[in-house]
């Protein structure tokens, strides 16, 4: 009991009454050290999951759309996409650097 003398009052206050009174002061302790404690904020959020393709992947889907005709919707599903990241993908919004050109359309089946 953090500092908190229970001792006999000379002027007659009941037992009740000294024991509202250091309720009292533990619910004022209580309260001092909830407002005490801090919340340690969260590490901000570097980015997303990470990638979703391949370098290569990413190549194909793109040459695909390019010089291969597919369409968004078609590249979207081919490689498990959201519709709105494929667009990104295929717009060069994201993962820019990496540019398509012919050699990485995927070969035809023998």
């Amino acid at each position: 009991m953090n500092g908190v003398l229970v001792r006999r009052d000379v002027r007659g206050s009941s037992l009740n009454d000294v024991a509202g009174r250091i309720a009292g002061q533990l619910m004022v302790e209580a309260a001092n050290a909830a407002l005490a404690v801090r919340k340690v904020p969260k590490p901000a959020r570097t980015g997303g999951t990470g990638t979703l393709l391949t370098d290569a992947q990413v190549l194909e889907a793109r040459a695909l759309h390019e010089f291969g005709g597919r369409s968004i919707s078609d590249i979207a599903r081919r490689y498990s996409l959201e519709y709105g990241y494929a667009r990104r993908l295929l717009d060069y919004t994201v993962r820019s650097k990496l540019i398509a050109k012919r050699e990485h359309l995927p070969r035809a089946p023998a």
